[in-house]
């Protein structure tokens, strides 16, 4: 598959863990229960492989079929299986450290639980834009969010992180999440905020 720009897109199968109504952000650390037989077979084979996954998003009514395979929207995020403990009774926690945004496509495989085809999402536009930058760091510090922030947080990182922490519709989280575009995934969380009537301009107090 080619990328917009030309550009030879490489694709991989990883094992895919569907989750209803959640999103693994890059750099999100999200801590999981894994309880299925299938998914403590999962777990092991991630212990003695590369540790990579993806973490499908399923919304609506396709919650139904997570007994089976369910379907997953196709923008998800790649993780990498960090931390874990098994439990006695073969259950495990897990903690999966978010990498990036890919396309996903579930496949049929021999394996007991689901597998995808991955290809990856790199940001486009992700050249530093500092007004945009100002702007989505204010609306972090204005809701307490954080603190501080490291001076070398990305436009991208910014935006995500104010996606992660908004409270909103899951199905418009995901529309946002979905965005690959980083200019305009901050624009629209920005767009979001002054909505419900947060201020988005440090300069207007």
């Amino acid at each position: 598959m080619e990328s917009s720009d030309g550009s030879t897109m490489e694709s991989r199968i990883v094992p895919l863990f569907p989750l209803p109504d959640l999103m693994l952000f890059p750099g999100q650390v999200l801590p999981l229960h894994v309880f299925e037989q299938r998914y403590r077979q999962m777990t092991r084979d991630l212990l003695d492989g590369s540790g990579e996954l993806v973490l499908g998003t399923v919304l609506g009514e396709d919650k139904q079929s997570l007994a089976g395979v369910a379907s997953v929207q196709p923008v998800a995020g790649l993780g990498r299986l960090e931390k874990y403990e098994k439990l006695p009774d073969g259950r495990y926690l897990v903690v999966v450290l978010g990498i990036s945004r890919v396309w996903v496509e579930p496949i049929g495989g021999e394996r007991i639980y689901p597998v995808c085809r991955i290809e990856d999402l790199p940001d486009e536009d992700p050249a530093e834009n500092p007004e945009l930058q100002m702007r989505l760091r204010h609306c972090i510090l204005e809701s307490a969010v954080l603190d501080e922030l490291p001076v070398s947080t990305s436009t991208g990182q910014l935006a995500d992180l104010l996606i992660m922490t908004t409270k909103m519709d899951v199905h418009q989280r995901y529309e946002l999440f979905a965005i690959n575009n980083v200019w305009d995934r901050g624009e629209k969380i920005l767009a979001i905020l002054r909505k419900m009537g947060r201020s988005t301009d440090p300069g207007k107090e």
